[in-house]
């Protein structure tokens, strides 16, 4: 155990109260030296915590004291650098500065030799280092506004690009969920215009505010807004090389029904898909490795779709 990891566990100890905390015992429990507990005593004390020592009862920190609401243990630490690092990576520079001011928060209030450790850890982990690539960031979707409307059950208020001649200028949605799928945040909410849940690719919507209209919470299951069925669905099935296998189910955008394996390592992959387009093209991604075998119209669809390719 480091000694980041053994003092948070000392605090904790003589935050519970518990009777005959002496030096000899806590040394060890924690298989250290009595010099390294009183080192570590001074410590925590340096971190403006109250220790207090009774002679019968041992150390403890009074009653009533709480405890910085900041602290860690490595694991934990990391954890957060990896979701920090993640939240940085993301196209939007706003999530990108709060999670910047949210890393120099906690370096502000953590014990020194935690402050090192998360500094030697940032320096060896990088999280889509391709994203300097990006001839621009996408613009638009106001995530935050759309996460305080989702809490509140605020109906908001955007313009979307349009699919059709008859769609509208804005849009008005009660937001239920937001999704992060395939490198990019989808909004699924209640669409007052369609009369129906909708899917909205957050970096398109733009002029996001909020109507102050509140909305009944959605009372079904989450699973049922990711893998609801869309209009004109369709049975979908895909041979697939067991090789690449794990990774074609992590990606899939639906909800497999059945798999069926066969003895040349590949297996027959079941489910239910609208957009028979979309699905042709995101499944070229794993080339000759996974091939539709049914509906018909996918199959011609997919050699329209290499026709278009190879000229």
């Amino acid at each position: 155990m480091n000694s980041a990891d053994r003092r948070m566990k000392l605090l904790l100890m003589l935050q519970s109260g518990k009777r005959n905390l002496m030096v000899d015992r806590l040394a060890q429990q924690f298989g250290v030296s009595r010099r390294t507990i009183f080192r570590d005593l001074r410590m925590i004390q340096n971190m403006e915590v109250p220790v207090d020592f009774d002679p019968e009862k041992g150390y403890s920190i009074p009653k009533g004291f709480q405890v910085p609401p900041l602290m860690f243990t490595t694991k934990q630490l990391a954890t957060v650098m990896m979701g920090l690092a993640f939240v940085r990576s993301q196209a939007d520079p706003g999530m990108g500065k709060d999670a910047a001011e949210v890393e120099s928060k906690i370096r502000s209030v953590i014990p020194p030799d935690l402050r090192d450790w998360m500094n030697g850890l940032e320096k060896h982990t990088v999280v889509n280092p391709y994203s300097i690539n990006r001839i621009q960031a996408p613009v638009g979707g106001d995530w935050y506004l759309i996460a305080a409307a989702m809490v509140a059950k605020d109906v908001i208020r955007f313009a979307y690009p349009k699919r059709r001649a008859d769609d509208p200028d804005h849009r008005e949605v009660s937001p239920y969920l937001m999704e992060y799928v395939n490198d990019h945040w989808t909004l699924i909410g209640y669409d007052h215009l369609r009369s129906g849940i909708r899917s909205f690719v957050v970096d398109r919507m733009a002029g996001v505010e909020t109507t102050y209209a509140v909305y009944k919470p959605y009372k079904g299951q989450v699973d049922e807004l990711i893998f609801r069925d869309e209009a004109d669905m369709k049975s979908v099935v895909f041979r697939v090389n067991d090789r690449v296998l794990p990774d074609f189910l992590n990606r899939l955008p639906a909800r497999v029904e059945s798999r069926v394996p066969h003895e040349d390592g590949s297996s027959d992959v079941h489910f239910q898909f609208g957009n028979l387009r979309y699905l042709s093209e995101w499944a070229l991604q794993f080339g000759t490795n996974a091939k539709p075998l049914s509906p018909n119209q996918l199959l011609l669809i997919r050699e329209a779709l290499l026709k278009e390719m190879a000229d």
